[in-house]
């Protein structure tokens, strides 16, 4: 049986890619890609919010199985979420179809007969 796999999706302040890549590594997650990414922000929700906004961010792209997830978001909320300087949010997305090198990383060979 194949496992349902989905695509972890965290975006923290850069500076914090490496600590985030060890946190899911810990937990289970395998592969991580890390992109460079800016946030954009009105002025107005800098005051509204009475925050400072750090406009560059990293983001983090993990492929996990579906059954992992709520370990790696529940980690992720309390080590890097909104009360850590990491500002971390995540989400994830399913995903339908992927290519057989990706998906033999988490379903086991098949013995051959």
């Amino acid at each position: 049986m194949e496992k349902e796999l989905v695509l972890l999706i965290v975006i923290i302040n850069n500076g914090y890619g490496e600590e985030a890549i060890n946190l899911l590594r810990d937990l289970g997650a395998r592969g991580t890609t890390v992109l460079s990414g800016m946030g954009a922000v009105k002025p107005e929700a800098k005051k509204l919010y009475g925050v400072e906004i750090n406009p560059e961010k990293e983001v983090l792209l993990v492929v996990v199985a579906k059954e992992l997830l709520d370990t790696l978001m529940q980690a992720i909320y309390e080590k890097l979420g909104s009360t850590s300087l990491a500002q971390g949010v995540a989400f994830s997305l399913p995903i339908s179809y992927a290519t057989s090198n990706l998906l033999n990383q988490f379903n086991p060979k098949k013995e051959e007969e």
